[in-house]
């Protein structure tokens, strides 16, 4: 059975952000990239607050790839969760799992859904 978009917060979404693998991960990857990546590409200097998954999961983005990970401040996470709730924002693959990651250009820049970069 396919999960519907209104089941995104489901137990078992809090059950994997609350996991100690989630946890260590996303600790791990706000150590590598302390800085909002929007924020810095606008040439601003914020804290990430977040660490986001680039696919969402209920767009079915791997969940423990780092491929599929970001930095995010709050106002850039509202604001691409805002921005996504229909379909990913940007190109991705799809790995032999079935779990998707985003593509990048050859300057690792994310790819929009309709060929911009962003």
């Amino acid at each position: 059975m396919t999960k519907k978009r209104h089941e995104y917060n489901t137990l078992d979404n809090l059950r994997f952000y609350n996991s100690k693998l989630w946890r260590t991960l996303s600790s791990a990857h706000k150590d590598q990239y302390p800085l909002c990546y929007e924020c810095v590409k606008l040439g601003q200097y914020t804290g990430a607050d977040i660490t986001d998954h680039t696919i969402p999961i209920i767009h079915g983005g791997a969940r423990l790839d780092r491929r599929n990970l970001g930095a995010l401040c709050h106002k850039h996470h509202n604001s691409k969760s805002s921005r996504e709730k229909r379909q990913p924002i940007y190109k991705y693959e799809v790995l032999p799992s079935g779990e998707k990651i985003p593509v990048r250009d050859a300057n690792d820049e994310l790819i929009l859904n309709g060929g911009n970069k962003n």
